[in-house]
């Protein structure tokens, strides 16, 4: 792409990287829209599945706790009712003892015997107890590990996946495109020639032509219209005095 050496050629290439850079701007916009609405979706679908996450955790928690509540219910139960079968066993033991003890006197029997009996009878009572508590016990162990399984069971198969929103950072291209910079640029360039400084008018364009294809991505044409409007300015030689006359500066 080199440069004209006249205001018209630098103005159709300016113009052309005008309409560039405004087609650029559109395109960037639209992708940029499109791009929000995507991402603002992401953000409500994963928003949706982490309270659906948390209501599903909820309800095993929940759950779990029914059965953890019923575990310990039912060793309360065992316990009272371990409590109430060994004060009975009590009572019955005393009750045969006394019986055996009114069944000595009425019958004139006494002493050793009875007291061997007796004996005989409280062992038996022991035995029974202990089987009874270690069967509790046992029980009981038993029943607290079921307990303590069932919330770890619950912990552990919690869903803690983070859900993340699939968010879309990408660029999309400038959007900083303007026309009332064209045309100020534009206004500059033609001011410059009709102070007799086409060649000012003419690297103005080229300069700004050359930010037009670098915003719209054109790196290749952009360093050229650069090169040129430096080349332009080489030229400009004495029109600078002629500019400084025309605006008496």
């Amino acid at each position: 792409m080199a440069s004209g050496s006249s205001i018209p050629g630098g103005l159709f290439s300016f113009l052309m990287s005008t309409d560039l850079g405004a087609a650029n701007a559109r395109l960037a916009r639209a992708k940029n829209k499109a791009q929000q609405a995507r991402n603002e979706l992401s953000g409500k679908q994963a928003s949706h599945q982490t309270v659906m996450q948390s209501l599903s955790n909820q309800s095993r928690l929940k759950a779990a706790g029914s059965r953890f509540a019923a575990e310990r219910e039912n060793i309360s139960r065992s316990l009272d009712s371990a409590t109430t079968q060994t004060a009975m066993g009590m009572l019955q033991n005393a009750e045969n003892m006394g019986k055996v003890a009114a069944m000595a006197a009425s019958a004139g029997i006494g002493g050793t015997s009875t007291e061997a009996y007796n004996e005989t009878l409280r062992t038996a009572a022991a035995q029974r107890k202990a089987m009874s508590d270690r069967s509790q016990k046992s029980y009981v162990r038993g029943a607290s590990d079921n307990a303590a399984a069932v919330m770890a069971d619950a912990y552990g198969s919690m869903d803690t996946t983070f859900v993340a929103a699939n968010i879309d950072m990408s660029d999309n291209g400038d959007t900083s495109w303007s026309l009332f910079g064209d045309l100020a640029t534009l206004g500059v360039a033609a001011a410059a020639t009709a102070a007799g400084a086409p060649m000012v008018g003419q690297a103005i364009l080229e300069a700004k032509t050359s930010t037009n294809y670098a915003q719209a991505g054109n790196q290749q044409a952009a360093t050229q219209f650069f090169s040129n409007a430096g080349a332009s300015l080489k030229k400009s030689g004495a029109e600078w005095d002629k500019l400084g006359s025309y605006f008496k500066l």
